[in-house]
This record gives C-alpha cells, sequence and structure tokens, in this order.
C-alpha cells in the first residue's frame, strides 16, 4: 500500500506544480499577444521592444503634456541603422504640432530632443529625405509655404528653410499672372547663397517620405496588467526614477545645451518650444516670478540682466523681452477685428547708468503693463528708478500716449494688437549735458495705404523725466505719408520744424529705417516689430468671410538691446551727426538727383504702378514711382516705373538686390540717369 501511496503522490505534486506554471504563462503569453496587438506596427528588433514597453508605460508623459491627438512613429531619421522614436501631438493653446524624439542606447530609451511646428492645417505630417539625411516639417498659407530641414543625431539641428511664394502680378492689358517666388535660409536666418527655383523645389519635394504615425493608446487600462503586477517591486522605482532622471534631468540638460544655446541664440521657433520654455521657467525661478501658462511666447535668448530684475521686483512684474510671439486675427462680440492673444504684462528693456552724475548709478526701464487711465487698458512707461541707499524706489514713471485727431487719448504701441504691420524704437542720447529719452512709432496699413508715424521724448531732469516740448504733439496720420517727409509743407510742418530743431536729420520714416537709423550718437535700447506673412488679399478675403474664426500668420518681436550698450556714451551734437547708415541714403535723395535704383515693375497706368507700390510698402521697402521719360538712361517710352529703394552708388544698390529679389524675383539695378523733368 505504501509503494502504490508513494506512485500516486508524485504524480500528484508534479501536477499541483504544473498546473499553476501553466497558468502563468498562459497569462504572460495571453498579455504578451495583447501588448503586441497594441502596437502591432513595430517590430520585436531590441530598440523596438523597448519603446513598446516604454509607451506602454507612458513614459514620454514626462516630456509631453497637455497635447491632443498623440501619435507615434518608430523610424530611422538618421540612417544609423537603427530606428528612432517619435512621438507627436498638438499644443491647442499655441495651435501647434509638438514631436518628441528618442533613441535607445546603452539599453535605454533615452530622450534626443523636441521640436515643435505651426502648420496651419495638416495632420502635422513629417517626411524622411535621404539627401538630406533629415525630417521635413512644413507650414502652408493661402500663399506661402515654408519646408524646414532637421537633422536628428544626439541633437535636433534645424539644417535650412525654403519657401514658395506666390503672387498674382497684374500685366499690361489688365490681366493677373500668377508668378511663384523661392527663397531661403540656413540655421541662422541669413540667405542660402544658392538658388532655389520651381526645379528646385520639385526635386526636393519628389524626394520627400512621408513618415507613417499611428494612433497613440493613451487609455489607462492599456498596461494595467504591466503596471500592478509587473512593476509593482523594486523594479519599477528604480527602472522608473533611473529612466526619469536619464530623460528629464541628463538629457533634458543636454537638450538645452544643444538646442536651446545652439539653436535657440538662432531664434529657431521649431525647437525652442520646450527647452526655451524651461530655460525661462528656470529664468524665473531665480527671479521669483511665474511664466504666465496662456502666454503666447515662443522664443526667449536672454537671461534677464541685474537692471531689467530690479524693476522686475519694483513693479511686480516678469521680464519679457527678447521673446517672439505667434499670433492670430480674430474677432470680439462686437464684430472687432484685432490680434490676439493680448500680450502680458512685464519689463521689456532696462539698463543702469549715471544720469546724473553723483557717482550711483541709476535704471532706465520700459514696462508694459495697466495705465493709471483705466480707458487706456495697458501702455508703455518709461521708468527711472534710484537707490536710496536702502532700497530701490521709482522717482519717474511716464506713459507713452497722446492726443488723437479727435480730442481722446489713445495710447502708442507695437503690443496693444491694433496694428498688423508696425516698428516701434526706443532710444536715448546724452545732450547739451543731459540724456534724452524718445520713443518712435510708425506702421502702415496692410490693406489701405494710411500710415501712421508718432514720435515723443522726455528730458532727465532732477531725477523726474520731463515731457521734451517739442515732441509733444509729434504725431501723424493718413496718406500719404511721403508728402509729409517730401514737402515739410501744410498742416504738418510746424511738427516737423519741431522735430528737426531738435537736430535730428531730416525725417523720412519706414520700416528698418527710424530716426535712430538715420543719426550717429543715439543709442537704441528697444525695437519691436509687428508683422504678417498673410498677403493683404488674404486678410481682405478674411475680414469678409465672417464664417472664419481666425486668421494665423501674424508675429510680433520684442528685441531688447540694452546688454549691447557701450559703456561710454557719446554725446550728440545738433547736426553734426546726419545719416551715418549707408543703407539710408535713400532719404536724402532730392527730386532731381541722379541714382541708381532696384527696378521691379512698370505700367502705362499710373495708378497700377501706385498700387504696387504699395504692396512693395506693405512688404517693407522704400517703393517709389518715377515716369521713366524724365530721366536720361530710363525708357524713352513713357512708363510709370517702381523701384525698391533710391542709392547714390551701384554697389550699395546691389548689397540691396537679394532682399528685393525675395519678393520681386525679376528685380535688377539700372542707374537713372540725368533728371530732365
Amino acid at each position: 500500500m505504501k509503494k502504490k501511496k508513494k506512485k500516486y503522490s508524485e504524480p500528484c505534486i508534479l501536477f499541483m506544480v504544473v498546473l499553476p506554471l501553466c497558468l502563468m504563462l498562459s497569462c504572460v503569453v495571453h498579455v504578451s499577444a495583447e501588448t503586441n496587438d497594441i502596437y502591432a506596427e513595430m517590430g520585436d528588433s531590441e530598440e523596438e521592444t523597448a519603446y513598446r514597453e516604454f509607451l506602454l508605460d507612458k513614459s514620454y508623459s514626462a516630456d509631453m503634456k497637455n497635447l491632443d491627438a498623440m501619435m507615434y512613429s518608430v523610424y530611422d531619421v538618421n540612417n544609423d541603422q537603427k530606428k528612432e522614436l517619435i512621438v507627436k501631438g498638438f499644443n491647442t493653446e499655441e495651435m501647434q504640432y509638438e514631436y518628441t524624439f528618442y533613441h535607445y542606447e546603452d539599453t535605454q530609451v533615452q530622450l534626443i530632443g523636441t521640436l515643435d511646428n505651426w502648420q496651419n492645417g495638416g495632420s502635422g505630417e513629417m517626411h524622411y529625405v535621404a539627401k538630406g539625411n533629415g525630417i521635413v516639417v512644413n507650414m502652408r498659407l493661402a500663399d506661402h509655404m515654408s519646408y524646414t530641414l532637421y537633422q536628428i543625431k544626439d541633437k535636433v539641428e534645424k539644417n535650412f528653410t525654403i519657401h514658395k511664394q506666390s503672387v498674382d502680378v497684374k500685366k499690361f492689358g489688365g490681366k493677373y499672372e500668377r508668378q511663384y517666388y523661392y527663397s531661403g535660409e540656413d540655421e541662422n536666418g541669413d540667405p542660402l547663397g544658392v538658388k532655389i527655383d520651381d526645379e528646385v523645389w520639385t526635386e526636393f519635394e519628389s524626394r520627400m517620405q512621408e513618415i507613417p504615425f499611428y494612433e497613440l493608446n493613451t487609455s489607462e487600462e492599456i498596461s494595467q496588467y504591466d503596471i500592478d503586477e509587473k512593476n509593482e517591486d523594486s523594479e519599477d522605482i528604480d527602472i522608473g526614477e533611473e529612466k526619469n532622471d536619464s530623460q528629464d534631468t541628463d538629457t533634458g540638460e543636454k537638450e538645452n545645451d544643444s538646442q536651446d544655446t545652439d539653436i535657440g541664440e538662432e531664434e529657431n521657433d521649431s525647437q525652442d518650444a520646450d527647452t526655451g520654455e524651461e530655460q525661462k521657467d528656470n529664468q524665473n525661478e531665480g527671479t521669483g516670478y511665474g511664466r504666465n501658462a496662456e502666454s503666447p511666447e515662443t522664443i526667449s535668448t536672454v537671461e534677464i540682466s541685474d537692471a531689467a530684475e530690479i524693476a522686475a521686483k519694483m513693479k511686480g512684474l516678469q521680464y519679457v523681452g527678447n521673446q517672439e510671439y505667434n499670433l492670430s486675427l480674430q474677432r470680439n462680440e462686437d464684430n472687432y477685428s484685432a490680434l490676439y492673444p493680448d500680450m502680458e504684462s512685464g519689463i521689456l528693456a532696462a539698463f543702469s547708468m549715471d544720469f546724473d552724475g553723483d557717482g550711483a548709478k541709476e535704471i532706465f526701464s520700459v514696462s508694459y503693463d495697466d495705465s493709471m487711465q483705466d480707458e487706456l487698458g495697458k501702455v508703455l512707461h518709461f521708468l527711472i528708478l534710484e537707490n536710496n541707499g536702502e532700497t530701490w524706489e521709482i522717482t519717474s514713471d511716464q506713459e507713452i500716449a497722446t492726443s488723437s485727431s479727435y480730442g481722446d487719448v489713445i495710447d502708442r504701441n507695437c503690443l496693444d494688437g491694433k496694428c498688423v504691420k508696425e516698428e516701434d524704437s526706443v532710444f536715448f542720447r546724452e545732450y547739451d549735458g543731459t540724456y534724452e529719452f524718445f520713443y518712435e512709432e510708425y506702421d502702415t496699413g496692410i490693406i489701405g495705404d494710411g500710415q501712421e508715424w508718432f514720435f515723443k521724448g522726455f528730458r532727465l531732469e532732477d531725477g523726474n523725466l520731463e515731457v521734451i516740448d517739442e515732441t509733444d504733439e509729434l504725431y501723424f496720420s493718413g496718406s500719404p505719408i511721403d508728402l509729409l517727409w517730401e514737402n515739410f509743407e501744410g498742416d504738418y510742418s510746424n511738427e516737423l520744424e519741431s522735430f528737426c530743431s531738435l537736430g535730428f536729420a531730416s525725417p523720412e520714416v519706414y520700416f528698418d529705417n527710424m530716426t535712430v537709423d538715420n543719426n550717429d550718437c543715439l543709442y537704441r535700447i528697444l525695437r519691436m516689430v509687428r508683422d504678417t506673412t498673410c498677403s493683404s488679399e488674404a486678410i481682405s478675403q478674411w475680414m469678409g468671410n465672417s464664417s472664419q474664426e481666425r486668421l494665423d500668420g501674424f508675429t510680433c518681436a520684442i528685441e531688447d538691446y540694452a546688454e549691447e550698450l557701450p559703456e561710454s556714451i557719446e554725446e550728440f551734437s545738433v547736426n553734426s551727426h546726419p545719416i551715418s547708415n549707408q543703407s539710408s541714403t535713400a532719404a536724402q535723395q532730392s527730386e532731381d538727383t541722379s541714382f541708381y535704383g532696384i527696378w521691379c515693375y512698370g505700367s502705362k497706368e499710373e495708378g497700377e504702378a501706385n498700387s504696387y507700390a504699395e504692396t512693395l510698402k506693405a512688404s517693407g521697402f522704400d517703393a517709389r514711382v518715377y515716369v521713366t521719360t524724365d530721366w536720361s538712361n530710363l525708357n524713352t517710352e513713357k512708363f510709370y516705373v517702381v523701384t525698391a529703394g533710391v542709392y547714390s552708388t551701384e554697389s550699395e544698390a546691389n548689397a540691396n538686390l537679394t532682399s528685393v529679389q525675395s519678393v520681386c524675383q525679376e528685380a535688377y539695378v539700372k542707374y537713372s540717369g540725368n533728371y530732365m523733368g
């Protein structure tokens, strides 16, 4: 009986051991099959297996937050015979796609870097180009398209961007012809130096291979078995912490070094969204001021200066200088159009200098915050701060505003969202033993042909900023503004005489050609530029289509020059420093002076030539219309011709030719000859 009992107990024990083991194996096989079904597009290579587990554990969530339409791809983006993992999502606040890249190194999934791309429609598609060994993202508008190529290795690096702009050109006989203009810039924003035409563009597109993306399953129950059972032990803690350290701290810091330093200084919109934001957070931690999560900023390139930090603390604001913002044209409840989102309050620029000669430095600062007049909302402020020995205090605060032709007080600045094409300049000078600070604004209508010019100055006296009387009413609004510059007559003659009495060169203000550009011994503190990639036709169509809620393609750049100011300031002398900038010699040309022109257009109809000139002006060029028969070296048959600026030398005109050809491909340089009119 004992022998039979022994034979029976051995199989029983074996059955009791094998049965649970089989059940466990079947469970593991089932879970593994279920896991593979979730990300069936992946293969079984070592890196793909690691990527699958990485996605199941949602380890990417620390790198990508608050994104919709999450998708992934596994693709060899750098021809190193190993696939990289790409996770993308859509940021509904910034209206852009964000991409995060990973590679498999040292048995770990590690972060390479990130980039973002405002595409204006589409699904965030991405392409691979073997010839450039990189990935390509695109941006598209109704009349403008661009491709940007990045190379993904140990970091994300921008290589170049190419553009294709369509323009409807009115030909003789009144017919319009669609023409395309091509341009490109390198990673620094400089021209590529190679000719881009339709053939080059078409060949580039033909080499693009779309990278397939698949839906990222973000549901909580995907890997509940792995999360609750497999990772309940110390492996979850050890690996999880190691993964976070290697991705968020080590590689995250590496990402900042490689992207934010190398490329962030190049003001690359596409790569600085995540790393740039991290940099800004770090800066604000140092100053004690947080960043508004709803702000539209995209780029931060310079650390906050001591003067800006002091001004920020005294005003209870954050530093917002050296930013570039992406904006959109929207309608409010009253169907009034303006640019959104609203710009945040903050310190735009600040620097310290001993202005009063007492041996102690004071601070001059420009801020954008609430006006003391409630109806104005936010306005620009000129501030003077002094140290009383124990703490800093604001001794003077002047708001930048003026009276309109209707008698009401209006603010003048680039941040209020009222103009789509505008340039503002803040500068100072030392004159007659005192310091004077000036604000100048110029804007032009992109649909209408009106322009505005505003100039305001303050003299520092006994620690207070006092309005310079000659600048108290320097404001022009109308069209055409060229008559204001050329004639010095009419309703505005007194104002211009007041302006010139300050010792400045005769004004002829337009984009990139402000008063600070036309005179020596003036020192720029701040420059703000509002611009758009949208054509006047696209904006006009949007205005007439109330069903379209928004129109993208608008920017506002804040450029803080305070850190670039020299230690030694040269005193300004009246009329002794006119027009030092050679590119501004156009302002010196009189009506009968021979010149070199960059010729862009000709028509038998004066109205057509004037219309084309307005288009050039909207692009920032000093467009002028001439009659060919008035000049000895131009066509003997009467045409109305348009030049983008007038230049005293051929070399000067040629130096500006490339920028003009970016909007007028067939532009050329030619001498006018003698005036015969």
